[in-house]
């Protein structure tokens, strides 16, 4: 209030909030070390998921990590390695081509106007029923509506299509007391969240209940302005086909969820929406899993036919309004009202106090060979079908990986964007080589990544000696086709080729496994950490932690002088013998070829990748700013890469972020241009030894003038 005599007040102005402060930026947190493994997997979409632990089995199924399941593949070795290191992933589904496409119902219902026996009632209207607990035939008949509900599976349409969501009426094979014809019409259609066939394990349930029921139904939706009769729904799942089923939890924790016909229905009372359309699949996204996964809940898709389900209910309610107004039974309508047919139990055929509808009754079995009658129960299950894995061979998961890196480096994909993606390496464990020549370019549209290949095929006997030394010098042409800059004139950098093969000590692989399994652990160990910085204690260039471990039976690691020399122009890491009884690497290395280098070293480059990544990182922090001079703004995008750069890399490297602007940055206004400079140490891999002999006397004098 304003101001406007010296009248004796206090002009109250309320409180002024000076106690808050600006957000500090947060992230993520990614590891250095992210490796993109492929694999095949019960359930999952087709693609990409950041994923670890636990959250990889609620996404993927619990056998991703199962080397004896059938989904098991020689890169399922390696996403069971860095998962035992607590090193998240990038776990790309790849999907069988004849696969098919995901499980489904759809849930439809016969219905033929006809005479329909009301049964003998009391004057409530509740059934008479005779000795034996069964009701009685009235003398008469009305007219009324028989009803069957029946779950069928949607298959595709000649093209391949799906016709999920395009159900049309059609005959059914129901029939009136005078053989009248019936009419299918289509429900809902549901269908499972990715191809596998666990989806035939999954279903739902739909169930109505009155006020005397065990769980009774909500009546106060009936009786109030939503004016609907709420059903109970649920999902189930199955571990296998003949295993009981249990309930999928809301992210409330309930197994259940009541909800309406009615696509405006409301409570006023709780501020929720109570429309069966928009909040079963919500009520079930499984919010505990991280908001990048995609399709997180059992369903994807849920079609309500909306505009069979009104023609129907106003069908049905008319006929048993009439009826009320002389049999005088309980009811839930309002006989005034001609907008309550939301109000009728499509599910259950009667009232919330459990008097049967005269005019509607629901068939409950059939004669028709092989149809799936549903029936609405709390124990009964409406199951998704359809869905199958797919043939599963070395063969076809090669091809299909083939084509998942086509798209991981197409310049156009959404695999570009290193925020949703942060991925940092991809190893080959045993890929056929017409394989390991697409995997390079891996390392061709993004500077933040790198590859490493091996020899060895899965499947195929292990390659000589003089044979591994020539495949790896093809393996080095592979990556060499894509220099690290153009622009500097910088030859390939970021690529590796592990050589040697060997048997897992402590695992159930039985098949020969490329040392570059052990080796992507001792990075995962060291590198891995989601909080991105590397532990000093698990270097993989400093003994004992540089020795192999988890290997036996190795091939033939001793190479004399020449060979050695020839390989290491290759670019080959190889294991030299440490002791009777053990192997290490004497230099983990890049195909980088200059020896003087500090690129020669993996863990070098691996850090260079990571700092590639920070400079994008910071980008988008800094990106639109415009309340900054250039002064500033230098000054806080050095501070900013400083800080993103802190306690990461076991003090390895000297880090300089120098922010400028060039001619064109300034004329430009937009740009700015952020050199990085590390300085890394040179890997020490000759030694020249010698050993110089001396007395150990030397300064003995004689204690005799004799001359003898």
């Amino acid at each position: 209030m304003a101001i406007v005599t010296a009248a004796p007040m206090t002009n109250f102005l309320g409180i002024k909030d000076g106690s808050t402060r600006a957000l500090p930026v947060e992230t993520v947190p990614v590891p250095s070390h992210l490796a993109v493994v492929f694999g095949y997997a019960e359930r999952g979409q087709k693609g990409m998921n950041f994923v670890s632990g636990s959250v990889a089995q609620t996404v993927y199924g619990d056998t991703i990590f199962d080397v004896r399941s059938k989904f098991a593949t020689h890169q399922t070795v390696l996403a069971n390695e860095l998962n035992a290191v607590a090193n998240p992933i990038m776990f790309y589904r790849v999907i069988p081509k004849d696969a098919a496409p995901a499980a489904n119902v759809r849930i439809s219902v016969e219905v033929v106007k006809t005479k329909i026996n009301p049964k003998e009632r009391y004057t409530d209207g509740s059934y008479k029923l005779d000795q034996n607990g069964a009701t009685q035939d009235a003398a008469t008949t009305v007219d009324g509506y028989l009803v069957k509900f029946v779950a069928t599976h949607i298959d595709p349409d000649t093209d391949g299509s799906s016709k999920v969501g395009k159900g049309a009426k059609q005959t059914g094979t129901l029939v009136g007391a005078n053989n009248e014809e019936s009419t299918r019409y289509p429900l809902f259609d549901l269908e499972v969240s990715s191809q596998g066939a666990w989806g035939n394990l999954q279903g739902m349930r739909i169930w109505a209940a009155d006020i005397n029921s065990s769980i009774p139904v909500n009546d106060s939706l009936v009786k109030g302005e939503a004016k609907a009769y709420p059903y109970f729904f649920s999902f189930i799942k199955k571990a296998s086909e003949n295993a009981t089923a249990t309930p999928v939890y809301t992210d409330d924790g309930l197994q259940y969820v009541q909800l309406t016909l009615n696509p405006n229905a409301f409570d006023s009372n709780t501020d929720q929406d109570y429309y069966v359309g928009e909040e079963l699949l919500n009520r079930f996204k499984n919010s505990a899993l991280p908001t990048y996964i995609q399709d997180k809940s059992t369903f994807s898709t849920f079609k309500v036919y909306q505009s069979n389900i009104d023609e129907l209910l106003e069908l049905f309610s008319k006929a048993e309004k009439e009826a009320l107004k002389t049999n005088g039974y309980d009811h839930d309508f309002d006989l005034n009202d001609s907008d309550d047919r939301y109000r009728f139990n499509l599910f259950g055929g009667y009232s919330t106090h459990g008097i049967p509808y005269t005019t509607y009754q629901i068939v409950k079995d059939t004669t028709v060979a092989g149809e799936n009658i549903v029936r609405f129960s709390s124990n009964s299950n409406i199951m998704a079908s359809g869905a199958t894995d797919g043939t599963m061979t070395p063969e076809a998961f090669a091809e299909l990986v083939e084509e998942a890196v086509e798209e991981i480096t197409n310049p156009n994909s959404k695999y570009m964007d290193m925020a949703r993606y942060p991925y940092c390496v991809l190893y080959d464990t045993g890929f056929p080589m017409k394989t390991k020549k697409k995997l390079g370019k891996f390392i061709s549209t993004r500077k933040d990544t790198c590859l490493a290949l091996v020899p060895s095929v899965f499947g195929q006997r292990e390659p000589t000696a003089d044979e591994e030394s020539s495949i790896c010098v093809a393996l080095r042409t592979i990556m060499q086709a894509y220099p690290e800059s153009e622009y500097f004139g910088t030859p390939v950098v970021r690529g590796m080729v592990f050589a040697h093969t060997g048997k897992l000590i402590s695992s159930r692989w039985r098949h020969r496994t490329p040392l570059v399994i052990e080796a992507a652990r001792k990075f995962a160990r060291y590198m891995g950490a989601t909080d991105g910085i590397w532990k000093t204690e698990y270097s993989p260039t400093v003994a004992p932690t540089n020795q192999v471990q988890m290997f036996t039976d190795i091939s033939e690691s001793y190479k004399p002088a020449v060979v050695r020399n020839r390989d290491w122009k290759a670019g080959m890491i190889w294991v030299d013998a440490f002791d009777l009884d053990s192997f290490y690497w004497p230099a983990i290395r890049t195909i980088y070829e200059d020896d003087t280098s500090v690129l020669t070293s993996a863990i070098t480059m691996f850090g260079c990748c990571e700092l590639e990544k920070i400079g994008e990182r910071v980008r988008h922090e800094f990106s639109g700013r415009d309340n900054l001079t250039q002064a500033q703004f230098k000054e806080r995008i050095e501070t900013r890469y400083l800080e993103l750069c802190a306690n990461r890399f076991d003090d390895r490297f000297e880090i300089t972020p120098t922010c400028d602007f060039t001619k064109g940055d300034v004329a430009r206004g937009y740009s700015w241009t952020l050199k990085v400079e590390v300085r890394a140490r040179n890997m020490k891999t000759v030694q020249t030894l010698y050993i110089e002999a001396l007395r150990a006397d030397a300064d003995e004098k004689p204690t005799t003038n004799l001359n003898v």
